[in-house]
C-alpha cells in the first residue's frame, strides 16, 4: 500500500505538537460573572515567591507554566471574597469552572487532588463560613481521616489559623496527626514558628520587629518609632469596613499629628498602616483617594505576609497599640475605646 508522505509528515507533526509537556501544567478556566480584566495565581509552600497575573476575557482564562515539583498548592485570587486553592500537578491540565453569583459552584478537575477538594468543599454548608460549627467539625474529621492529603494544608489555614482567636493548642494537635510528608512542608514549618512568634504578639509582650516598604518605595522598620506610642492599623483597600475605620484614624491623626524635631520633648503618637493589598496600584490609589497621611506599608503578600502572622492578625480592620517602650498594650482596639485610650495616655502631653 502506497503511503502519502505529506500525510505522514502532518501526522508526526501533530503527534509532536499535541503531546503534552510532562514538566508543564496547564490551567483553563471559565467563571461566569467575572468582569475583572485580571485575576492572580499565587503560590504556597514550594511556590511561595510565585505570583502571576492571569488575563480574563469574557469570563475565560488560561495559563501554562513549567514545574520542578510534581504537586504543589497555589491560590487563585479573584477578589477578597473569592479565593480558591488550585493543586498544580506536573503534566496535567486543570479545568476550573464556577459562577460568582452561585455559592459552592466552584469546581476544579483534571487531577485526583483537585477533584477530591471539589467534592469535599461541596459537602460544606454554603456559603462556606470558616466560623460555622458544622463546617469546622467536618474539616476536623476530614483531616483526621486523610492524614496524608495535601488538602489539609489549605483546610488548616482557612478554618483554624485565619480566625479572630486561633486555638494554637488545637492547631498543634492537628499538625501532630498529619503525615510526616505534610509536616515537612514549608507552610507547616513557618506556621509552627509563627505560632511561637504570635505568642510574643500578645498584650504585655514586646512588639515583633519588622521591615516593610512604604508607598514611596522606602524601607521602614518598627525600630524607627522608638520612644513613641505606635498604632499599627491593618487594612486593605477592598474592605468597606477598613474605609470606615480609616475615617476614624484620620480624626485621631489630626488630633495627634507628628511633632517636629524641635518640639519632640514629650510623648507622641505614630500611626502606621499595614495593608493586605496584593495589587500595588489599588493600594496606592486608596491612599491617595482617602488622603491617608500617616505612614503606609505593604509587602504585597496579603494574608501570607509575615508581619500579619507575627502579630496574629486574622481580621481587618485590626488595630494594635504599642507603648513608647515597645510593649503591646492593646489588641483589636477601635472606635470610642481607642479614642479614650489614647486620650488617657497622651492628653496634656502633646
Amino acid at each position: 500500500m502506497k503511503q502519502n508522505p505529506i500525510l505522514l509528515i502532518l501526522l508526526f507533526a501533530c503527534l509532536a505538537g499535541c503531546k503534552s509537556n510532562p514538566k508543564q501544567v496547564r490551567i483553563k478556566g471559565e467563571i461566569k460573572g467575572l468582569t475583572a480584566d485580571t485575576i492572580y495565581l499565587y503560590g504556597n509552600d514550594e511556590l511561595s515567591d510565585f505570583i502571576t497575573p492571569v488575563h480574563v476575557e469574557e469570563g475565560k482564562f488560561s495559563l501554562k507554566m513549567d514545574m520542578d515539583t510534581t504537586l504543589v498548592q497555589a491560590m487563585l485570587f479573584i477578589d477578597h471574597e473569592n479565593q480558591y486553592p488550585v493543586y498544580l500537578e506536573r503534566g496535567k491540565t486543570i479545568r476550573i469552572r464556577g459562577d460568582l453569583d452561585i455559592s459552592g459552584s466552584y469546581e476544579a478537575k483534571g487531577s485526583p487532588v483537585n477533584e477530591e477538594f471539589t467534592a469535599f468543599y461541596k459537602k460544606l454548608p454554603q456559603p462556606v463560613n470558616p466560623n460555622d460549627t458544622l463546617s469546622i467539625r467536618l474539616v476536623n474529621e476530614y483531616i483526621h481521616r486523610n492524614q496524608k492529603s495535601l488538602i489539609n494544608i489549605y483546610l488548616l489555614d482557612r478554618f483554624f489559623v485565619r480566625t479572630p482567636s486561633p486555638d494554637f493548642a488545637g492547631i498543634k494537635e492537628l499538625i501532630g496527626i498529619m503525615d510526616g510528608s505534610l509536616q515537612d512542608k514549608p507552610y507547616i514549618g513557618k506556621l509552627t514558628e509563627l505560632i511561637g512568634q504570635s505568642e510574643e504578639g500578645k498584650v504585655g509582650k514586646t512588639a515583633p520587629f519588622f521591615t516593610l516598604t512604604n508607598a514611596e518605595g522606602k524601607k521602614i522598620s518598627r525600630s524607627e518609632f522608638r520612644d513613641k506610642y505606635l498604632l499599627l492599623s491593618f487594612w486593605a483597600s477592598w474592605s468597606d469596613s477598613c474605609k470606615h475605620s480609616n475615617k476614624g484614624l484620620k480624626k485621631i491623626y489630626k488630633q495627634y499629628p507628628p511633632k517636629t524635631r524641635k518640639k519632640r520633648d514629650h510623648l507622641e503618637l505614630a500611626i502606621v498602616g499595614i495593608s493586605l493589598d496584593m495589587d500595588k496600584n489599588s493600594w496606592k490609589e486608596a491612599i491617595k483617594q482617602d488622603t491617608l497621611k500617616w505612614e503606609q506599608l505593604n509587602d504585597l503578600s496579603g494574608w501570607n505576609s509575615t508581619v500579619v502572622k507575627q502579630y496574629g492578625v486574622n481580621e481587618i480592620p485590626y488595630n494594635i497599640l504599642v507603648d513608647n517602650r515597645g510593649k503591646i498594650i492593646a489588641r483589636g482596639i477601635k472606635g470610642k475605646e481607642l479614642v479614650f485610650k489614647l486620650d488617657s495616655l497622651l492628653k496634656g502631653k502633646k
